[in-house]
């Protein structure tokens, strides 16, 4: 009687096995028969690079206008003050001290100011 059903066995595993595949996520196509059949997709997590590089073009941007908008002492003092805070706007001071790129893009920025 257990050989009667091995056929069925083995029908019903290879299902569930095509089920644990295709639970990550699947795509449709046509195969050759031109039956509509799902096949597994693998999904490859990629790291944001663009929206990384974005949001620091935009940060030297927004420190290069601060740089250009205030001069170098009140710039300075506003530091000193941030350096005095809670550890976030320590860490904000050290983020917002002038670079030799800050510097430079303050000093376009000042002469397309005038």
């Amino acid at each position: 009687m257990a050989l009667e059903h091995k056929p069925f066995e083995n029908r019903v595993g290879r299902i569930m096995q095509q089920r644990r595949r295709l639970a990550g996520g699947f795509g449709l196509t046509v195969d050759s028969n031109n039956l509509i059949v799902p096949r597994p997709q693998h999904v490859t997590l990629v790291f944001p690079w663009r929206g990384l590089c974005l949001a620091l073009l935009i940060g030297l941007a927004f420190k290069a206008y601060l740089l250009a908008t205030f001069d170098a002492p009140a710039y300075a003092d506003r530091l000193a003050i941030l350096e005095t805070g809670r550890p976030v706007e320590r860490a904000g001071a050290w983020v917002m001290q002038p670079d030799p790129a800050s510097v430079a893009l303050a000093g376009v920025i000042r002469l397309l100011q005038r």
